[in-house]
């Protein structure tokens, strides 16, 4: 025999199909009521036979009496059923979760948001304690982790308990460059340098043309003292972005710094290549040219930075020490005042005005 494919309602008696979870009229839980048979309340217990002698006066009475008891139990019972919710018959995906774990989710939930938004006001230490709880009530989640660990950075706390913070959720979440760069920006705060060096080549090996990781290892590197560190970072920079010059003007630096001139004069080059208005740029390759002995050079390229934009103070500036340092102090003399003029509010605009005068002097003195 087949079996059947509805489930009667023990509230209403409505005939609901299999599959539905809930009484269709009267949402009524159908978990417990087995396929195919009716309620008690849909069929009375009592119903006296009718007489053998009028078999359809007994029909008839047994019809008054399902329709009575349908009536008193849909209508007296009950009040007005409410529009069941379409959601309630959607056939589920997933089983649903226990309600102890969506409790303890939902916990967790609500303290990370607290936790958070207190870091995001400047409480680190309360945020820690919210954060604390979250991690409790869910540890395997990574993202809590590092939010807790940068709270606990931020608040002072033990340097070996924020860092194995940081560390777990790395553990969790392996191949979270942005997890591996945290760690390493709390290193680094904490005065471990080396460990912030080797760190952020660990994020970059997860990301390798991340162009924050790679400026924040570049500018470490540069801060500690070690542009040979910083220079396979700054090309790596420059590939990614040819348009990015702060990032060219270091990687010339760094160049100049491990003793690669060569490089350092055609990184610069390259750059007033892009932007001839870039006056440091403009005066940090003329002072190599002037150290290497190359004067002429140096000032015929500072001569060409004034002509690009005349009323820019720092070009006649930065011609103005080339043309005293190379002995010709009368036009050295013009140029300083021209910076004092076009720049009067410049902490050393004075200096420069008084510097013209004394040299105006012994030009003076010497005719």
């Amino acid at each position: 025999m087949a079996q059947a494919d509805f489930r009667v309602c023990p509230q209403c008696g409505t005939r609901n199909k299999a599959t539905w979870e809930y009484c269709v009229r009267c949402s009524e839980d159908l978990h417990n009521v087995p396929l195919g048979q009716p309620s008690a309340a849909s069929v009375p217990d009592e119903v006296s036979p009718p007489p053998e002698s009028s078999p359809w006066l007994g029909l008839v009475g047994v019809a008054v009496v399902l329709g009575l008891l349908a009536y008193a139990t849909t209508h007296l019972h009950r009040g007005e059923p409410s529009r069941p919710n379409p959601e309630l018959f959607a056939i589920p995906r997933v089983p649903p979760a226990p309600v102890a774990a969506a409790e303890a989710h939902t916990v967790s939930e609500q303290a990370f948001e607290e936790g958070r938004r207190l870091l995001a006001k400047g409480d680190a230490a309360a945020a820690a304690i919210a954060l604390a709880r979250a991690v409790a009530d869910a540890p395997d989640n990574a993202y809590y982790r590092d939010t807790y660990a940068k709270a606990l950075l931020a608040s002072g706390a033990p340097p070996v308990e924020t860092i194995r913070q940081f560390q777990e959720a790395i553990r969790l979440a392996p191949q979270m460059s942005d997890f591996v760069t945290d760690l390493a920006r709390a290193y680094d705060q904490l005065g471990l340098k080396a460990e912030a060096a080797s760190t952020y080549a660990r994020a970059l090996e997860i990301a390798p043309e991340d162009v924050r990781i790679l400026r924040e290892a570049s500018a470490l590197a540069a801060r500690e003292g070690h542009p040979e560190a910083a220079v396979p970072y700054l090309k790596r920079l420059k590939a990614l972005n040819p348009d990015d010059l702060v990032a060219q003007q270091e990687l010339a630096h760094a160049y100049e710094k491990t003793g690669n001139k060569a490089d350092a004069v055609q990184a610069y080059r390259d750059i007033l290549e892009k932007s001839p208005q870039a006056a440091v740029t403009r005066g940090l390759l003329a002072e190599m040219l002037l150290t290497d002995g190359k004067s002429d050079e140096a000032v015929a390229l500072l001569r060409q930075g004034v002509s690009v934009d005349p009323s820019a103070p720092l070009p006649h500036r930065t011609l103005a020490s080339a043309l005293e340092r190379t002995g010709n102090v009368t036009e050295a003399i013009r140029e300083y005042r021209e910076y004092a003029r076009l720049n009067p509010g410049a902490p050393d605009a004075q200096a420069m005005a008084e510097r013209a005068s004394r040299l105006e002097g012994r030009v003076a003195d010497r005719s």
